[in-house]
C-alpha cells in the first residue's frame, strides 16, 4: 500500500548516520517533528480544543524572547486516532485528492528527525524479542500533529541570499526564469525585478535549481537560507552577495502537489515565524 507518512523535502542522506550516533547514547529525544493533516472538515484536532476545560491541564507558561505563551492538556480518550484514520477513508480521500492514495501525514518540518528515529529503531529492533518490540520506547518518535487547514498555521517564505554573486548572477538568473509572478533580488546598493512561473511552487523549484547549478559552477559562491525579508536585508547589507525574496507555496495545494510530483523543492516554505520556532518542549524515553 502506498506510504501513509510522506516527507515534504528531500532527505539528505549523509546528515542521517550522525544523528543516529547521538540517538544512540540519548535516554531523552526532544524532535521538532511536525506531522500536518489534511483535515478540511476540522473534525480531528479542533473539536479536542473545543472541549479542553474537560481535560487535565499539563503546563501552562510564558516562552521566553517573544515567543509567546503556551498551553498543554492530556488527551486520555484514544477515540481521537478513529477520526484520524477516518481522513485515509476512501470516501475522505476520492473527495480531497480524486483517488484513493492511504496519505495521512505530510511532514512539514522534522524531515532528517523522522529518519534518524526510523534509523535507530531498525537497529534497535534487531536484537530484541517479538514482545520487547511492541513495548520499547525506541520504537516510537514524538511527533507534534497539526491540521494543515487551521489558520493558525501560516506558510512563510524562505528567502535566499547566494554570497560571493553579483549583478551578473541577478541577469543569468532573470535569463532563465520567466512567467507572470513578480520576484524582487537585490544587493547592498540595487533592486531588482524578476519574473518567474506564476505557480510558487514551480517559481521556487526553478530558482533553486539555478541557484544549485551556479553554485557548483563558481568557486566561491555559497547558498544560505533565511526566515524574514528583514534578516534577509541586514544580512545582505552586512555580508554582500545578493538577496531573494521568495514566495511561499499555497498551503492548500500541498498535498495534491505531493500526490502529483512527490517531494517539493528544497526549503520551499517555513511554518511560522522564526520567534515561533526555537522551542523544544516536550521530551520522551528513548532507552529503556
Amino acid at each position: 500500500a502506498p506510504v501513509a507518512i510522506r516527507a515534504t523535502e528531500g532527505t539528505v542522506l549523509e546528515r542521517i548516520p550522525p544523528r543516529v550516533e547521538i540517538r544512540r547514547h540519548a535516554p531523552l529525544e526532544l524532535p521538532h517533528i511536525m506531522l500536518l493533516i489534511d483535515d478540511r472538515e476540522h473534525t480531528v484536532i479542533e473539536p479536542l480544543y473545543e472541549n479542553r476545560e474537560k481535560l487535565e491541564l499539563l503546563y501552562d507558561t510564558n516562552l521566553n524572547m517573544n515567543g509567546g505563551h503556551v498551553r498543554g492538556w492530556r488527551v486520555p480518550d484514544t477515540a481521537v486516532l478513529e477520526k484520524l484514520y477516518a481522513l485515509t477513508s476512501d470516501e475522505v480521500q476520492i473527495k480531497n485528492y480524486g483517488k484513493v492514495t492511504n496519505f495521512l501525514f505530510a511532514v512539514g518540518d522534522g524531515n532528517h528527525s523522522l529518519a534518524t528515529a526510523k534509523a535507530h529503531w531498525d537497529e534497535v529492533k534487531v536484537g530484541l524479542s517479538g514482545a520487547d518490540r511492541e513495548t520499547h520506547p525506541a520504537r516510537y518518535a514524538l511527533v507534534e500533529v497539526e491540521n494543515l487547514m487551521s489558520p493558525a498555521l501560516k506558510f512563510e517564505p524562505i528567502h535566499r541570499v547566494v554570497f560571493g554573486a553579483d549583478e551578473s548572477f541577478v541577469k543569468e538568473l532573470s535569463a532563465k526564469i520567466a512567467g507572470g509572478r513578480k520576484i524582487k533580488a537585490f544587493t547592498k546598493d540595487k533592486s531588482f525585478t524578476l519574473s518567474a512561473p506564476d505557480d510558487s511552487i514551480d517559481a521556487i523549484k526553478e530558482i533553486q535549481d539555478f541557484i544549485d547549478e551556479y553554485v557548483k559552477s563558481h568557486e566561491g559562491v555559497e547558498v544560505d537560507y533565511i526566515h524574514g525579508e528583514n534578516y534577509l536585508e541586514d544580512v545582505v547589507k552586512e555580508r554582500g552577495g545578493v538577496g531573494i525574496i521568495m514566495p511561499a507555496p499555497e498551503k492548500t495545494n500541498l498535498f495534491d502537489f505531493i500526490i502529483r510530483r512527490g517531494i517539493m523543492p528544497r526549503k520551499s516554505f517555513s511554518m511560522g515565524e522564526a520567534e515561533e520556532k526555537r522551542y523544544y518542549f516536550e521530551a520522551k524515553k528513548i532507552k529503556r
